[in-house]
């Protein structure tokens, strides 16, 4: 797993300040990389606890951010 990402009981979250995640995606922008980027709420976080495929779709996400 990716040293920037932590591990919520089974869901991987981008762990960064907000002005890293900005800057995250801002070089994404500038480099025309394209990247899936979705925010978790704790909401979604009890939905993708109990929907694997929707833990599935978060998984494939390159950026995963707690709202």
């Amino acid at each position: 797993m990716d040293k920037k990402k932590i591990n919520v009981l089974g869901i991987k979250i981008f762990n960064a300040t907000k002005h890293d995640a900005v800057i995250e995606i801002a070089n994404a922008v500038e480099s025309k990389t394209k990247k899936t980027v979705m925010f978790l709420n704790a909401n979604n976080f009890t939905i993708a606890s109990d929907d694997r495929k929707y833990r599935e779709i978060l998984d494939r996400a390159d950026y995963v951010f707690g709202d």
